[in-house]
C-alpha cells in the first residue's frame, strides 16, 4: 500500500522555503497508487538530485528538504519534472485526488467497510456488465481474479489495483467502500488501460509482457546510472516479481544490483563524511562559546546525534 521510501514535491518544498515555514509531507503522497502532487500536478521525486540516494519514512536529519544522505537540498525541480507535469483530469491526478478524499472520508467514517464494497461491486455488475466479471474485466483490463475475489468475498482487495479499478470506472474509492448508492458510470466513461495483474512465482508471462519488460530495462539502462532504481523497485513498477526478473533477465539484474551496491557504499560515505563535519561544526561552537568539546558537551548541545560521538569515540579506540 505505501512506498518504501518517501516521495516528495520539491515546489511544494520551495513554497515552504518561501513562506518561512517548516517542510511536511501530505499522507497521500506516501501511497504506492499516488505518483503526482494534486496541488502543482507534477511527478513526485523519489530520488535525492545530488547524490541519488532515496529518502527513509523517518530521516536522521530533522529537515524534510535536506538529503539523508549528503545534506543536499530536495527543493530543486528537475527539468523532466516540468516536462512531466499532468494536465487536468488525467489518471494520476485523478487517481492522487482520489487518495486524499479517501484519506479525509475514513478520518470521518472509520475502517472501509467491506460488506459495502461488496453490495456495490454487485451493483455495478448487474447493471452495467450483465453480472459477467469476466466483461468487466476484459472492460477495464484488470484481472478477472480480483475482480471474482471481491465479489465473492474470498480476499480483501490490495490498495493499489483496488485504486486503478475505481480510476478506470470514475467511481471515487470513498463512494465504493462508504456509501450504499454509488454513482454508477456508464461503461462509455470508464477508462480502461492494460491488464493490471501480479506475476506470481512460476506464473506464466505472455510474450507481450516479456517484451514490455525488455524495452523497460533498455529505457532505464540508457538514462543516467544516477537515475537507476533497484531491480525491487522496478520489479514492483513491471508487477513481477524480482525472483522472475532474476531468473529470466540474468545480465541487467546484475548490472542495476551492483550499481545499487556502489550507490549504496558512495551514501555511506557521504553520510560519514556529513557525520565528521557537522561533529567540528558543534565542537568549534562549544570553543566559540567557551566551553571545553568534551564527549559530554557534545552529546548535551543538541547540535550532533549521540550515537554519532559515540561512533567517532569508538572508531578512535
Amino acid at each position: 500500500m505505501l512506498h518504501l521510501t518517501r516521495r516528495w514535491c520539491a515546489e511544494c518544498y520551495q513554497e515552504c522555503a518561501s513562506e518561512n515555514i517548516p517542510c511536511w509531507d501530505p499522507l497521500y503522497w506516501a501511497s504506492r497508487a499516488v505518483t503526482v502532487c494534486t496541488v502543482h500536478r507534477t511527478p513526485l521525486l523519489e530520488i535525492c538530485p545530488w547524490c541519488s540516494s532515496r529518502q527513509p519514512f523517518l530521516p536522521k536529519l530533522p529537515f524534510l528538504d535536506r538529503c539523508d544522505s549528503c545534506g543536499g537540498s530536495l527543493a530543486v525541480v528537475p527539468d523532466a519534472v516540468e516536462e512531466g507535469r499532468c494536465r487536468k483530469g488525467s489518471h494520476q491526478l485523478w487517481i492522487a485526488l482520489d487518495c486524499v478524499d479517501l484519506i479525509a472520508a475514513m478520518q470521518q467514517f472509520g475502517p472501509a467497510r467491506y460488506r459495502t464494497l461488496q453490495d456495490n461491486l454487485d451493483h455495478l455488475l448487474m447493471t452495467q456488465a450483465g453480472g459477467e466479471i469476466g466483461f468487466l474485466a476484459t472492460a477495464l483490463g484488470l484481472s478477472r481474479a480480483s475482480i471474482h475475489n471481491w465479489f465473492f468475498g474470498e480476499s480483501r482487495p490490495c490498495f493499489l489495483p483496488f485504486a486503478e479499478f475505481c480510476a478506470r470506472t470514475r467511481i471515487p474509492m470513498r463512494s465504493m467502500l462508504f456509501s450504499e448508492t454509488p454513482p454508477i458510470t456508464h461503461p462509455a466513461h470508464w477508462r480502461p488501460g492494460p491488464m493490471v495483474e501480479f506475476v506470481n512465482r512460476g506464473g506464466n508471462v505472455s510474450e507481450d509482457k516479456r517484451e514490455k519488460i525488455t524495452e523497460a530495462f533498455v529505457r532505464l539502462l540508457r538514462r543516467p546510472q544516477r537515475e537507476w532504481i533497484s531491480v525491487r523497485q522496478f520489479a514492483a513498477d513491471q508487477r513481477v516479481t524480482v525472483s522472475y526478473l532474476r531468473r529470466s533477465f540474468p545480465a541487467p539484474c546484475k548490472v542495476l544490483a551492483d550499481a545499487t551496491r556502489q550507490r549504496t557504499r558512495e551514501g555511506a560515505a557521504a553520510r560519514t563524511e556529513t557525520r565528521r563535519l557537522y561533529l567540528e561544526e558543534a565542537r568549534a561552537a562549544l570553543a566559540a562559546a567557551g566551553r571545553f568539546p568534551s564527549q559530554r558537551a557534545l552529546r548535551l548541545s543538541g547540535m550532533v546525534r549521540p550515537s554519532d560521538v559515540r561512533r567517532e569515540a569508538s572508531a578512535r579506540r
